[in-house]
């Protein structure tokens, strides 16, 4: 039996909770719950303090020249997508075509579906660090963001250079 642990974040455009085992960190999602819900929240997990300085720089403006420490699960299918999405440049954007193709080159495969690629980016367990929020529509519009496509624009904002005052 493997211990989690939990750590929290309050970001510009929301809270965010964090989750890791003793191989890394598991899980960042949006959450509506409020700092108090955390206040006796004390976290000494490696990658939960790692994940709170990556959005740290991250939300300063400043490109992450690093990743946490990952512990991530699911299907080989999955996998392969998650690690494509890492490789989406800060700043730039892909379609899910875009991202389908990448993937199955990766793996040797003909093709995958641009449809079975969306549905593996929306099980994202590690957002804004694993950018799904770099995957939009064929013509760059903004489609599919779990957290609701105020958050995608923001982020996507955040790493064009637009100024925002949260949302």
């Amino acid at each position: 039996m493997f211990s989690e642990s939990r750590g929290f974040y309050i970001s510009p455009i929301g809270n965010i909770d964090l989750r890791a085992d003793t191989h890394g960190l598991t899980s960042l999602v949006f959450t509506s719950n409020t700092n108090s819900d955390y206040e006796n929240v004390s976290c000494y997990n490696r990658a939960i303090l790692d994940a709170k300085r990556w959005l740290d720089q991250y939300f300063s403006g400043y490109r992450p020249k690093w990743i946490p420490q990952l512990s991530l699960s699911g299907t080989p299918f999955q996998l392969s997508i998650l690690k494509e999405l890492l490789k989406i440049d800060y700043g730039t954007i892909l379609s899910y075509s875009q991202v389908a193709e990448r993937a199955a080159l990766a793996s040797g495969r003909s093709r995958f579906s641009a449809r079975s690629t969306g549905q593996a980016v929306g099980k994202n367990p590690i957002s804004i660090i694993i950018p799904c929020h770099r995957v939009c529509g064929v013509n760059g519009e903004l489609v599919g963001y779990a957290w609701g496509l105020e958050k995608k624009r923001f982020l996507i904002d955040l790493e064009l250079g637009v100024k925002h005052s949260g949302i």
